[in-house]
C-alpha cells in the first residue's frame, strides 16, 4: 500500500536505521517537530519521506512505495553498475594471465 510522501522540513534530531539492504536503508527521525521516516534508495542515491513512524522492514515493502519511473531508474543503475564491474573484472583476468 503507497504512503503519501511529504516534502516539508522538519528541525534537527536523530535517527535509528530500521532496516538495511543492497537496495534500501530506512531510517526513523526523532526530530524536534515530529516523526518522520527515510528510505533512502541506494542505487541511485535519493531518499523519498514520509511523516510518521511507517514499519518498512523488507525490499517489497519499500519497492511499494517507488513510482514506475523511480524503479527505471534504479534498474538503469544497477544495469550500469553491472556492466563497469564486469568490465573491470575482465580487465584484471586478462591482466593475469598476460603477467602484467
Amino acid at each position: 500500500m503507497k504512503i503519501k510522501r511529504i516534502k516539508k522540513e522538519y528541525s534537527s534530531g536523530s535517527g535509528d536505521e530500521i532496516f538495511s539492504s543492497d537496495l534500501f536503508d530506512v531510517t526513523v527521525w526523532n526530530l524536534s517537530n515530529g516523526i518522520r521516516t527515510t528510505i533512502t534508495i541506494n542505487c541511485g542515491d535519493y531518499e523519498i519521506n514520509f511523516d510518521g513512524k511507517q514499519k518498512f522492514t523488507s525490499d517489497v515493502l519499500c519497492i511499494e512505495q517507488l513510482t514506475n519511473n523511480e524503479i527505471r531508474k534504479m534498474v538503469a543503475y544497477q544495469k550500469k553498475e553491472s556492466f563497469e564491474e564486469g568490465k573491470r573484472y575482465k580487465i584484471n583476468e586478462i591482466r593475469g594471465c598476460l603477467e602484467i
